[in-house]
């Protein structure tokens, strides 16, 4: 990847650590399948603006079934279930499990397109990363047995989907992220507007701290991060794009050391590095160069 590329991917696993914390506190006051809809209609405002601002070419009509497509495994259906989950699980098992997407997105790569192919390196790559996020999130086996399996099935199902979204982009005719996103966003909102017509649930978005959330997890968590995503696929392919699930923990937990001022121990470190060495070893490009 290039250095546009790695900050992109940074800047996405920066957006997803903030989304994953805010996801977990508004499940307090809303049902998933709500909470999902509210996401997608304040991300689809949010990209409405950013279209408005940032002068787009037409659709591409072409991508009509595409856009469904995306909209059912890279919103509906991952979202919900994350939020089921959320029920289930707590954020560090949560991140362990979500660390599953890259190896889903390489597999489906593999037998999907012509130049993202299985090898030893991208799988080593992969497994030391997510040893780092065990570490990271301090998750250990007795906190896997006693959290419900469920939760991480459906995390694992999200996961899938994920990486079946990456192909796709990979797949669809051009477009713009801009556009991709905008066309996304309107056939989730549109496809889970039956869950939004509750007034008992508009009302709470009145509530300052409940609208900010939706704010930061719509506008950023959502339409922009969404953005960046299609852009991350189509410079530097399905697989590099979902390295962003396995710097999310890290991200989450300098949050809490910066902001919340939780302590950085040695752990982290050794976490943090991990996860570095693994992105790099799925990347390859960078280790190639050392060699030569």
């Amino acid at each position: 990847m290039d250095l546009f590329s790695w900050i992109l991917l940074f800047a996405s696993a920066m957006i997803w650590s903030l989304s994953f914390l805010i996801f977990k506190i508004l499940l307090v006051n809303f049902e998933p399948e709500t909470l999902v809809f509210y996401r997608i209609i304040f991300g689809f405002m949010a990209i409405v603006i950013i279209r408005a601002l940032w002068k787009q070419p037409s659709f591409n009509t072409h991508n009509f079934y595409y856009w469904i497509a995306l909209a059912i495994c890279n919103t509906v259906i991952p979202f919900y279930f994350i939020a089921n989950a959320m029920h289930y699980v707590d954020t560090g098992t949560a991140s362990i499990f979500n660390a599953f997407t890259p190896f889903s997105a390489l597999i489906l790569a593999h037998f999907f397109t012509y130049d993202e192919k299985i090898k030893v390196r991208k799988l080593l790559g992969l497994l030391i990363a997510t040893i780092g996020i065990i570490i990271v999130a301090n998750v250990t086996y007795f906190s896997l047995a006693n959290n419900n399996l469920m939760g991480g099935i459906l995390i694992l199902i999200a996961c899938f989907f994920y990486g079946v979204s990456a192909i796709i982009v990979r797949k669809m005719p051009y477009d713009t992220p801009v556009n991709t996103t905008f066309m996304m966003l309107l056939c989730g909102s549109i496809m889970l507007a039956p869950f939004g017509t509750s007034s008992s649930d508009f009302v709470k978005l009145f509530n300052i701290e409940i609208f900010l959330s939706y704010f930061v997890i719509g506008s950023l968590g959502t339409g922009s991060v969404f953005v960046l995503f299609y852009l991350l696929v189509k410079r530097a392919g399905a697989t590099n794009a979902t390295l962003t699930t396995l710097a999310t923990p890290a991200f989450t937990m300098l949050l809490g050391t910066f902001i919340l001022y939780e302590p950085f121990e040695f752990t982290d470190f050794l976490g943090m590095s991990l996860i570095g060495m693994g992105i790099l070893l799925v990347n390859g490009k960078i280790i190639s160069k050392i060699h030569t």
